[in-house]
């Protein structure tokens, strides 16, 4: 449910209407994040040239400060909504809910949220995840191999 409710904050802060009360909460939970609420206030004040070198944990943001804003006070990364450190694990389960692999948890991600690392979380948790390893180790059809022999004349 939470993966539908950010795709379509994302749809509808475009187009002004209404968000859901999760999304508000979210809100409250990036001010509340130490990191996150540093990020803000950069993001509406203006980015230094360089960053203080005890600013290390924003570094990854300030690395991406040109894609940073905010949708109805909400930080966003493009069109994505940057999660606070509370909400990651969460939203990791539900990306990974479909055991999808890590290429289309990966895709399933990029569509609407994003954090530091996500990519590499996303792929730790599917080479942890029992269910995903097994269906991994399925042989799959080897089709194009098959249509080299073929092509060869070894059929």
């Amino acid at each position: 449910m939470f993966m539908e409710e950010v795709e379509l904050f994302a749809v509808s802060a475009l187009h002004n209407t209404a968000t859901s009360p999760r999304l508000k909460e979210l809100k409250v939970q990036q001010e509340n994040d130490e990191v996150i609420s540093r990020v803000l206030q950069y993001v509406r004040s203006g980015w230094p040239t360089y960053l203080p070198s005890h600013e290390i944990l924003l570094r990854p943001y300030f690395e991406c400060r040109s894609r940073l804003s905010t949708i109805d006070d909400i930080l966003v990364l493009d069109s994505r909504i940057v999660i606070p450190h509370a909400e990651r694990l969460a939203v990791l389960d539900k990306i990974h809910s479909g055991h999808l692999g890590i290429t289309k948890c990966r895709s399933r991600a990029a569509q609407s949220v994003w954090w530091p690392n996500m990519s590499q979380q996303i792929a730790e948790m599917v080479k942890k995840c029992e269910s995903c390893r097994k269906e991994s180790n399925v042989q799959q059809p080897l089709s194009f191999v098959l249509s080299f022999l073929v092509v060869l004349g070894k059929n």
